[in-house]
């Protein structure tokens, strides 16, 4: 798969057109799916292994992974369903063996401060246990493999532009099975709530954000003179059709997660460059993008009967209070709560949302990592969380590279996805690992 980002544009296109082939099977058979991901890991490992990781394997075929994560799990034909984030531990980790390069330290410390609290979990049976572990604390361990993968690993900057390449193929034929095997639009009666039925069914919270992702990393592509398909109109327009699917999720983290790393990479951009001449041509992509994206938010709140706008303001549901976060605020206090009373060891993995069920009536799973982690793992998950925070922003001060605007967006896309899905999905700590690496080539941008 890395071969593929060298063909020309005409061979581009052709893996393109595959993968939207894959999504208009989809729609007539979901079990494809299953056989999809099968064969992905099967042939990743064997390339890895191959090819003894030269160019970075292990990480083109871990984007892919964790890019078809959702799509694949909208289908319902999953071996189990944290396959995603397995697949990703297990294509990194062959790579790291095989690599035989030295890691850091602390992210293995991370993961095992994570592990205490298993012994004050109460679990019902052997069964529960497990899937609260796997469920809880397979996030975890994906982050710290790919951690471990990208910390100061050798990267060319083509390199991680292919990775970007890879992670938005299956992300393309999702964006085929919402539009064609999916309650079409003009029949969802469309409120201020995030709307399943746009999402495949399926988390609208996760496909939002993957949406964003996508579009996030398209637009970095054009930025630094890539293309996704080998032809910048198909790549407009798929930024456009990514960024509308996203919108009528009607889950807001993926689009703000996506516009506020856009709005961190232009910044950082804006300080670090001396020539402040250039900035005007520099910049004329994220003008085009935000006016097309302004007429775009226009259409879909026309479509919507101004819902979208409802949405985004809550100004239909404020009295219901912590509209902003959906419920987040109030379930972060509940977690703030329990760390307070069980400061040492919490309360276990997945416990916290026990607990929401006294607060709630029901039981819901804290969509914010930050708190959870304090309320489940206690002072080790503080800990845990100091971690996480200080190794890339000591990483991000000490290097001096045209990357660190790039960089630094991808630590905040990441840290501001686990405000909202913890770590729900393997694209999350993928992308945090990502802003870990040590670019050893320039990337020129647009001018």
């Amino acid at each position: 798969m890395t071969n593929l980002f060298g063909l020309r544009k005409e061979k581009i296109l052709f893996v393109i057109v595959f993968h939207i082939t894959i999504g208009l099977v989809l729609t007539i058979t979901k079990s494809i799916a299953f056989y999809w991901q099968v064969m992905i890991l099967i042939l990743g490992l064997m390339h890895i292994v191959q090819s003894g990781n030269r160019k970075n394997e292990a990480a083109i075929w871990a984007a892919y992974f964790a890019g078809m994560e959702v799509i694949v799990r909208m289908t319902g034909q999953y071996a189990f369903w944290e396959i995603g984030k397995y697949g990703v531990i297990a294509f990194l980790g062959t790579g790291i063996f095989i690599s035989r390069s030295k890691y850091e330290p602390a992210y293995l410390l991370y993961f095992l401060f994570l592990l205490p609290s298993i012994f004050v979990a109460n679990y019902k049976d052997w069964n529960q246990a497990k899937d609260m572990l796997s469920f809880n604390l397979s996030g975890p361990l994906c982050l710290t493999v790919s951690a471990i993968y990208f910390h100061n690993r050798n990267i060319d900057g083509g390199i991680l532009l292919a990775i970007f390449r890879a992670f938005a193929l299956p992300i393309l034929t999702m964006l085929v099975y919402l539009s064609f095997g999916t309650v079409d639009l003009s029949d969802i009666t469309f409120d201020t709530h995030s709307n399943f039925k746009a999402s495949g069914g399926y988390g609208p919270n996760q496909v939002s954000m993957v949406l964003g992702f996508s579009v996030f990393m398209l637009i970095i592509l054009r930025y630094y003179r890539q293309t996704f398909s080998g032809w910048l109109w198909i790549d407009y327009i798929l930024i456009l059709l990514l960024l509308f699917r996203a919108l009528v999720t009607f889950s807001r983290g993926g689009v703000l997660g996506m516009a506020l790393a856009l709005g961190v990479f232009l910044f950082f951009n804006l300080v670090q460059k001396s020539r402040v001449q250039k900035i005007g041509k520099r910049f004329l992509l994220f003008v085009f993008v935000g006016g097309s994206a302004y007429l775009l938010w226009n259409y879909t709140n026309e479509l919507t009967q101004n819902k979208l706008t409802d949405r985004y303001s809550s100004t239909q549901e404020r009295k219901r209070g912590d509209q902003l976060t959906t419920g987040r605020l109030l379930l972060g206090e509940n977690d703030l709560m329990i760390f307070l009373e069980k400061p040492l060891l919490g309360i276990g993995p997945g416990n916290s949302k026990i607990g929401n069920k006294e607060l709630i009536g029901r039981e819901v799973a804290t969509h914010t990592e930050w708190t959870r982690m304090l309320a489940e793992h206690g002072i080790f998950g503080l800990i845990s969380l100091l971690l996480l925070l200080g190794i890339p922003l000591n990483h991000l001060i000490s290097r001096s590279t045209n990357l660190r605007p790039l960089l630094i967006a991808l630590f905040v896309l990441a840290i501001f996805s686990s405000t909202h899905s913890a770590m729900r999905v393997a694209a999350i700590g993928f992308l945090y690992s990502l802003s870990l690496i040590h670019p050893i080539k320039k990337l020129e941008a647009e001018t």
